[in-house]
């Protein structure tokens, strides 16, 4: 049984759970990513026990990854919506609960697997909060990866953004969805309100969704989607490379950074993937 815990999810949430299959790279992991991912669970097929392995979030695609036989893979995510719709696991492998203080037994993960969601915590409390949790629950010799959604590598502003979309030089909408994540961030510690990205595609597209997607040639119902973000105070926070060493390495003493992994392109700057290693 999925375990329920006493917060409740924004209900931005609920309502991405209902899209998920809309949802395309970069925003879900792409080809790429995976192949980074496996790479780097083929290395650990070395351990002689089983390997212990810890994703925070219901990413799909990290689930159907090539795991070592016997292996224990343990998701956990705070939206109840989200686990119901999106995780294709068994519901004993999944628990509901905030990771800042999620409840596991110190040492208890040889991996950990994060797909984006470093950006849904606050920045600086919660993200640090995660390090130090992560820090008790990650054996020595551990590693802890992180697909970023950061600002690095595209300095583009909105105003450039949607020059290009004229052009068609965006090829969809989570590519679009990024980019602005990363242009209207004005600081890590204020993040990204979801309803600046509504804000911005709405008046670019005259309050027409329907118009600008057939002018795009994109999904009409990704784009109508766009309008759950109109009322939603959910923010994202997008920390990059240099605050993973600050927040995770520095301030914890816990960890190093093994590798970075990231595609030379304007959109694979802004989502590289960080390897650590737990000392």
């Amino acid at each position: 049984m999925v375990e329920q815990s006493s917060f409740k999810p924004h209900a931005h949430w609920p309502h991405v759970a209902q899209i998920w299959d809309q949802v395309t790279p970069p925003l879900r992991p792409s080809a790429e990513d995976l192949s980074v991912y496996q790479k780097i669970i083929d290395a650990c097929t070395h351990r002689p026990e089983p390997l212990r392995v810890l994703v925070l979030g219901v990413t799909p695609e990290i689930y159907r990854l090539n795991w070592p036989p016997a292996t224990a893979l343990h998701a956990v995510d705070r939206s109840p919506d989200m686990i119901k719709h999106v995780w294709p696991g068994p519901a004993t492998s999944v628990t509901c609960d905030d990771w800042c203080s999620m409840s596991l037994p110190p040492r208890s993960f040889d991996l950990t697997i994060c797909d984006g969601g470093l950006a849904l915590l606050r920045y600086p409390e919660d993200q640090a909060a995660l390090a130090r949790k992560l820090s008790e629950i990650v054996v020595s010799g551990g590693k802890c990866v992180f697909r970023l959604f950061c600002t690095d590598g595209d300095s583009a502003s909105v105003e450039e953004i949607f020059s290009e979309l004229r052009q068609h030089k965006v090829p969809d909408l989570s590519t679009l969805k990024l980019r602005l994540w990363a242009a209207l961030q004005s600081s890590m510690r204020a993040g990204m309100p979801v309803h600046d990205v509504w804000s911005v595609v709405a008046e670019f597209a005259n309050d027409d969704l329907g118009r600008f997607a057939e002018e795009q040639g994109w999904p009409i119902e990704n784009v109508l989607a766009l309008a759950q973000h109109k009322n939603s105070h959910a923010r994202y926070y997008l920390s990059g490379v240099r605050e993973i060493q600050e927040i995770f390495v520095s301030a914890t003493k816990a960890f190093r950074i093994a590798e970075a992994y990231q595609r030379d392109n304007a959109v694979g700057a802004l989502c590289p993937i960080v390897v650590l290693d737990r000392l």
